[in-house]
């Protein structure tokens, strides 16, 4: 069966591939989904800034303070705002570990198995 050719504008291409798209990155780092993964980012580097003296002393960038001020922090936020801590969190350690969502969703289970 032969399927037609749709032609997608950028915006459709972008929601139904989210931002894991890399065939051009200046047409990505243009998209609102891709600002609003940067804004994660940074305001999850100021969080962990924040836990580490802003990375003053390497005693601090341990995972045990990083860990003690999310949970100050949640403590006082509604649901919805610590999952977007927690959704923060994730996209820096996708970054930062060259991860993908689909490489963690394939590979975490194996490996807790």
């Amino acid at each position: 069966m032969k399927l037609p050719y749709i032609d997608f504008d950028l915006e459709s291409a972008l929601s139904e591939f989210d931002i894991w798209i890399t065939s051009s990155l200046s047409k990505i780092t243009d998209s609102q989904k891709f600002k609003e993964e940067l804004n994660r980012i940074v305001s999850t580097f100021e969080l962990i800034g924040a836990a580490t003296d802003n990375f003053s002393n390497r005693k601090y960038c341990q995972p045990k303070f990083i860990a003690s001020t999310y949970a100050e922090i949640s403590k006082n936020k509604e649901e919805n705002e610590w999952e977007e801590l927690l959704q923060s969190l994730g996209s820096t350690l996708f970054l930062v570990t060259g991860k993908s969502d689909n490489n963690f969703k394939c590979q975490f289970p194996l490996f807790l198995r």
